[in-house]
């Protein structure tokens, strides 16, 4: 499964030669579609949009605006550009000239707003006195939709009210923030109806994910939706040269975030909420392997997983994926690509050949720069090609 934005073809074309970048904001009244801005959209100054693979919340972003007739400076709680409701429609793509093309990249919640303001005098003919204009910019933050699930605790603790885990995820979210069932890459399982939640809907969500061994994201029109874990087929290749995106690339490894072996705890129901263990763990002799003086074991927990083949399947799952960490973390520096997020697999064209990588971090600039992504990717294929 893919986050890839769909785009033509001569968008992808043009990432490797001279283009035109472009970038437009614009402020919602949150989730209910009213536009509060020009119709031209915010003058963008600067800013930085960051996605992180894994994280509740994956997308923050940072945006400066000019205001040169303060007419966007907020004076109140109901103002346009306020943390209290309106929300950042954001979109990035290219001027063809003859037509334009922008990408979605999400509808982003405000959470924090600061006004830099100047004052200028201008004088109108025949007026003694002269008027002063406030001048200035607007630098906003703002997060991605998951914001309204973390905010958005129960009242009182509750259960499931339906077996299904997709159904269930949709009862959550419901009156929260807009859902959007997976189309592929993920398999719907049952949820235990003994379980309760305390008063964390996030957590919930979370749980459920976990079990379907997906992650929930805000998708790049607002909706919240899962994403499997799995590594997908490559979406972008990442290649040097005048024909190519690559800027440069470099590589890191660290002993922090490498695992090599899976501990799930699950609760068995039938037993009094008993705990089951499942264990797995990385034996196959290599440096890498669980032994004395390199134990690095990786921890989990879900109420959903009720008995002991549950647990133990977990455990072999998780250690499949968290050892891809036992990687070399490459930082890739690219053109601009709006279309990809984290969580896509890029295939990185190193000096004597291609390795495939998974985005952990992207940070898209929101002005003509160079795209950073941060992919994790296999030392052992590295070492190959690089």
């Amino acid at each position: 499964m893919s986050q890839m934005s769909s785009c033509s073809e001569a968008f992808i074309a043009s990432l490797t030669g001279s283009f035109k970048y472009v970038v437009r904001a614009d402020i919602w009244s949150g989730w209910q579609g009213v536009l509060l801005t020009p119709p031209e959209g915010l003058p963008v100054v600067d800013g930085t949009l960051t996605i992180t693979d894994g994280q509740a919340i994956r997308s923050n972003l940072s945006l400066t605006i000019a205001d040169p007739e303060g007419l966007l400076r907020p004076l109140g709680d109901n103002s346009a550009i306020s943390p209290y409701g309106p929300e950042v429609g954001l979109w990035a793509g290219i001027d063809f000239g003859s037509r334009l093309e922008l990408l979605p990249l999400g509808r982003f919640p405000i959470t924090d707003v600061q006004s830099a303001e100047t004052w200028r005098l201008y004088s109108r003919a025949g007026e003694a006195t002269p008027t002063a204009i406030p001048s200035g910019q607007i630098s906003l933050t703002a997060s991605d939709r998951a914001l309204y699930v973390q905010e958005a605790k129960f009242e009182v603790p509750t259960q499931p009210a339906v077996t299904s885990s997709l159904a269930e995820i949709a009862r959550l979210l419901n009156g929260i923030v807009p859902w959007l069932t997976p189309q592929e890459g993920v398999t719907d399982a049952t949820v235990p109806g003994s379980i309760t939640y305390s008063d964390d809907r996030m957590g919930a969500l979370q749980s459920i994910a976990d079990n379907l061994n997906a992650d929930p994201i805000a998708d790049p029109y607002g909706n919240i939706t899962l994403f499997s874990r799995d590594w997908a087929s490559p979406v972008w290749v990442i290649q040097g040269g005048e024909q190519g995106v690559l800027v440069s690339f470099t590589r890191q490894m660290t002993r922090n975030g490498v695992y090599n072996a899976a501990i799930v705890t699950g609760a068995d129901a039938s037993q009094g909420g008993a705990p089951r263990v499942g264990r797995a763990y990385q034996s196959d002799g290599g440096p890498l392997s669980y032994r004395p003086g390199f134990r690095l074991p990786y921890f989990s927990s879900s109420p959903l997983m009720t008995n002991q083949s549950q647990v133990d399947k977990a455990a072999a799952t998780t250690l499949a994926r968290v050892t891809t960490q036992k990687t070399q973390v490459l930082t890739v520096t690219c053109t601009p690509n709006p279309a990809i997020s984290a969580g896509d697999v890029v295939t990185i064209q190193a000096p004597r050949g291609q390795v495939d990588g998974r985005i952990q971090q992207l940070t898209l600039p929101l002005k003509p720069a160079r795209m950073q992504l941060s992919c994790v990717v296999d030392s052992t294929l590295l070492g190959m090609v690089a």
